[in-house]
Order: C-alpha cells, then sequence, then structure tokens
C-alpha cells in the first residue's frame, strides 16, 4: 500500500505531517464510500490520521553501522550474543543450568509424575478399559468433532500418591464433564472420593 504524508494547512510539508495508510486516507477523505473498512481499522488510528508503529521515533529510520557495532559490543559485554542467521538463536540447543530460567532443578511434581512410564502406562489402560467414551456424558471420542477434548480424571485427589497412577483411581471424561466434576454444580460429589 502507498503511503501519504498528511499536514494541517499552513504547515511546511513533513512539518508535522504522519505517515499513514491509503486505506486509512481513503476512508477520512470518503467514509460513506468505505464498506467495512470501519472494522479493519481502529477508531483512534482515523482520529489522529496514524498508522500503525509510526509513532515510534525510529520509524522508517536505521541506525548507522557505527551504532549497530556498539549495540553488538554491549550486548557481547553483557553475555547476550547477537543474532546470527547462519547460527541461529544463540538459545537454541541450550538445556538446563544454560538458559536463564533455570531454577536450580525443581521440576514440579505433577510434571514429574506426568511424564513417567507409570502414568504413560496407566492413561493407556484408562482409554482402553473406557473405550474412549466419557464416563459421564457417554461422548464418544472417536466422532470427528470429539477430537482432543478428553481428560483423565482422578478420583482420589492426585496429592494421593499411591493412587496417582492406578488405573482404578482413573476415569476418562470429556472436557465439558471434567470441568463440571470439579465445579458447585457437583453437589453429589460424583466421581470424586475422599480418603
Amino acid at each position: 500500500m502507498g503511503k501519504h504524508i498528511f499536514t494541517e494547512e499552513g504547515q511546511e510539508d513533513g512539518f508535522i505531517g504522519r505517515s499513514i495508510d491509503t486505506t486509512i486516507r481513503n476512508y477520512i477523505e470518503n467514509p460513506s464510500q468505505q464498506e467495512g473498512v470501519g472494522d479493519k481499522i481502529s477508531k483512534t488510528r482515523i482520529e489522529r490520521g496514524v498508522a500503525k508503529g509510526t509513532n515510534n521515533s525510529m520509524y522508517g529510520k536505521h541506525h548507522k553501522e557505527e551504532t549497530k557495532q556498539r549495540i553488538r559490543k554491549i550486548a557481547i559485554e553483557t553475555g547476550r550474543v547477537p543474532y546470527d542467521p547462519k547460527v541461529g538463536s544463540y538459545m537454541k540447543g541450550r538445556k538446563g543450568k544454560d538458559t536463564p530460567n533455570w531454577k536450580g532443578g525443581i521440576t514440579p511434581e505433577r510434571q514429574v509424575a506426568y511424564s513417567s512410564k507409570e502414568w504413560v502406562d496407566a492413561v493407556k489402560g484408562v482409554w482402553a478399559r473406557d473405550k474412549a467414551i466419557c464416563q459421564r456424558c457417554g461422548k464418544n471420542h472417536n466422532e470427528t468433532k470429539n477430537r482432543g477434548t478428553f481428560h483423565i480424571h482422578h478420583v482420589v485427589s492426585f496429592e494421593v500418591k499411591e493412587l496417582r497412577t492406578s488405573v482404578d483411581n482413573l476415569v476418562l471424561l470429556c472436557a465439558k464433564c471434567h470441568r463440571w466434576v470439579h465445579g458447585k454444580k457437583n453437589v453429589k460429589n460424583e466421581f470424586i472420593r475422599e480418603i
């Protein structure tokens, strides 16, 4: 799209002008002929006469090579390696303590449990036992519209370590029923058992 410079009357061209998309210019000049354009363009941008990103002080400008080198030097000194398209991100391949979010090897308990072989085997057992059918409403997972909407629910809380991966403590529910089970409407505590 073309760009235009709008200026107030009596001002030198470009003195207070801002770059703006042709679509916005057309909308401002002739709003009655623009069907649906108002939905696509922010009213505030139209009122201000500013295209997206143009209020950035660096818009349309480029750093000098000297400035780029200074920024690069500071980044290297502070341990940040500038992006190199030939190499990729400096974070690529980093794991564990080599990443900035490393918290000393503390993995949440649920994450450890859900990545264990015992959990994977238990999930397979529940899916086979319940035949991919929600045990509350009878919705079948094998229908296209229901794909990816099923959860494994712990009847006895996850906090009871001995029963976490027990197939007898797990039940297959669709997402809607799983929310219902944990919601206020489940006054009879269906699919929930306290120990």
